[in-house]
This record gives structure tokens, sequence and C-alpha cells, in this order.
């Protein structure tokens, strides 16, 4: 299995599937949006699929997104290249989104030192881990093994 193809698996097994719309809530909080399929934000206006086809095809163009912001990130901030650290990232992204990623200040500076470990404590040491816990201490971990 390519390196995107171990991506999308990961993806989809922390995203979970929903064919039905729903609004997520975590830490008591519940978000404003609706998300469907695996974790993605419907944006107003857009149609929703009925379909699990229809959900996959969103998938592939929300996963496509995410894994060029990765290279653009990669390329931004010159890391090392690193498919596993890609994949970590790219995940990332799809998740929080590029800008969300761009905050991990600590965690990018680490990366460019290719300090995968110091990388991996920086990844703990944030509301992500707060909001979605398994998630992210499995990424970190990856990450720390790199």
């Amino acid at each position: 299995m390519d390196i995107k193809e171990k991506t999308k698996q990961s993806i989809k097994k922390h995203e979970g599937y929903k064919l039905e719309p729903y609004n997520l809530t975590y830490n008591g909080v519940t978000e404003s949006w609706q998300t469907g399929g695996w974790g993605h934000k419907i944006l107003e206006g857009e149609e929703v699929p009925t379909t699990e086809e229809g959900w996959l095809a969103i998938f592939d163009k929300d996963f496509d997104k995410a894994w060029d912001s990765t290279e653009v990130l990669c390329e931004t901030y010159n890391l090392p290249d690193n498919e596993e650290m890609m994949s970590i990232l790219c995940e990332m992204i799809y998740q929080l989104g590029y800008k969300g990623v761009q905050n991990f200040k600590m965690m990018i500076k680490a990366l460019q030192e290719s300090d995968f470990v110091e990388a991996h404590y920086q990844m703990l040491d944030s509301r992500w881990r707060k909001q979605t816990k398994n998630r992210c201490e499995e990424l970190a971990e990856r990450m720390r093994d790199i």
C-alpha cells in the first residue's frame, strides 16, 4: 500500500463514517456547522450526498486538497523528505486545516531540525490533544517513531 492509501485509511479510521449529516460535539461544545461522510465540513449551499459513493467522491477531493497542502507546508518550511512525516501532517491538515497546523510553530521548528521526538512532544502539548486525545496521541507516537 502506498503512502497516500495508508494515509486515507488512517483518516477514515479516525474520522469514522456517517451517511447523515450531524453537528459534532466534543468537550461540551457543539459545532455550528454540520459534518458528514468522513469528517467533511458541509459548506453553506453545498449539495449533501445521500450515498456512500457520493461521500467517497467528496472524501477524495478533501484528501487531495489536504495532501497538496501538506506538500506546500513541507516546501514552505523546508521540512525533511519523509513519507511518514508527510502522512502524519496530511492527517493533521485534513482535521485541523492548513492554518491550524501552521499554528504548531514549535512542532514545525522541531521538524525543520529533523527532531521527530521533539515534534512528538509538541503535538502532545496542544489543545488538539484535549479535543481528540486518542488521534493526537496515536499520530504523535508515529511521529516519535520516525
